[in-house]
């Protein structure tokens, strides 16, 4: 009979298969001065038999970026077929967690080195959060390597009946306080209720810019049902759904969206609509998207613009016969000319969910 493993040695395995590495950023301020592209990296760390280093870039990963960048960098090939974990990415707030995200991921033979999220957190959100403690700044990856045969995500938990409470109330009014009016029609709402989703509303409505009155008249550019459309993203997390008809009727409502979900720092609505404008690119739409893209700062979507184009069988001269391309040619000739997919320039590729740099970072 084989001899029982000690407590120690079953330690020392759990300590392989799962490992916890900080990675402090201070100061921080001077850090963030270095722009986009400039990481910070952990020292190397060995789990599983194998090398990693932790990488965050206070500035951004990509140029202009709003957001920073955190991931998880293998340091060598792989000699299996894959590698299986779960990392969670959590920058520290005096030992609780201030902002966490998990990531599911496979690494494979010859494939990405690299794990994370180009856009983990906005970087006003970073600094106005308790997150920075006398400008120094703790980034946390808790890694857990996932062994065949083992599923991969927990069980899923029960549905929660919070989104559907929340929208009952939008749209029964019950114990609303405020009456918000866009483009003349009036929207009874929850001031609790926004001050927890949007920063801008926070601040209007409980901040030292608070407006006590029970009625307030958004501007007119805001149309009722872009309006409405962020209450139920903000009451049920509600996203929108592409339209029925062509890709270039989309586009408009989604431009519109998107620049409302920017207003109020709604990011996951601000990311449903890129999405959508990334699959609605026609010569038609390209240069108005192109345009707010870059008035936004949303590289991502400048980027699929540009790679939809590259495709098109109508190519740029279909573009410059729009009218969008027309206007932006006179408001902007510089920028009109970015949106060419023959120049050099907007080449790099991002996901909003996972993040993969290329081999030669």
């Amino acid at each position: 009979m084989a001899p029982a493993a000690s407590s120690s040695s079953l330690r020392m395995a759990i300590q392989q298969l799962a490992l916890t590495q900080r990675l402090t950023i201070e100061p921080y301020s001077w850090y963030k001065c270095m722009g986009a592209g400039k990481p910070i990296k952990s020292g190397k760390f060995t789990l599983g038999g194998h090398p990693w280093t932790l990488v965050f870039y206070p500035g951004g990963y990509y140029p202009n970026s709003p957001y920073v960048t955190v991931f998880l960098r293998l340091e060598n090939n792989l000699v299996m077929e894959q590698l299986r974990l779960v990392a969670d990415f959590t920058l520290v707030d005096g030992g609780a967690d201030a902002h966490s995200r998990r990531m599911h991921h496979t690494f494979r033979k010859e494939g990405e080195i690299s794990c994370g999220f180009a856009e983990f957190a906005r970087q006003h959100d970073v600094e106005a959060s308790g997150c920075l403690r006398g400008d120094r700044l703790v980034l946390e990856c808790a890694v857990r390597l996932v062994e065949d045969g083992e599923e991969l995500r927990a069980p899923a938990p029960p549905p929660s009946d919070l989104q559907r409470d929340l929208r009952r109330m939008l749209e029964g009014g019950a114990g609303a306080d405020v009456t918000i009016v866009a483009g003349g029609r009036p929207f009874r709402a929850h001031r609790c209720v926004l001050a927890a989703r949007s920063p801008l509303l926070r601040a209007q409505l409980c901040g030292p810019m608070r407006d006590g009155r029970e009625v307030i008249e958004l501007p007119d550019d805001v149309a009722p049902e872009v309006f409405a459309a962020v209450l139920r993203f903000i009451y049920g997390d509600a996203l929108p759904a592409p339209g029925h008809g062509e890709e270039a009727d989309d586009a408009p409502a989604a431009q519109r969206l998107l620049a409302a979900a920017d207003l109020y720092a709604l990011d996951g609505l601000s990311r449903a609509c890129q999405d959508m404008l990334c699959r609605c690119v026609t010569p038609c739409t390209a240069a108005d998207t192109y345009a707010l893209a870059d008035r936004l700062n949303m590289p991502r979507v400048k980027v699929a613009v540009v790679e939809s184009l590259a495709v098109c069988a109508d190519g740029m001269e279909a573009v410059k016969a729009s009218a969008g391309f027309q206007e932006l040619a006179t408001e902007d000739a510089a920028l009109a000319e970015e949106i060419n997919p023959l120049k050099d320039g907007l080449n790099f590729a991002m996901s909003t969910k996972k993040f993969s740099p290329r081999r030669d970072i």
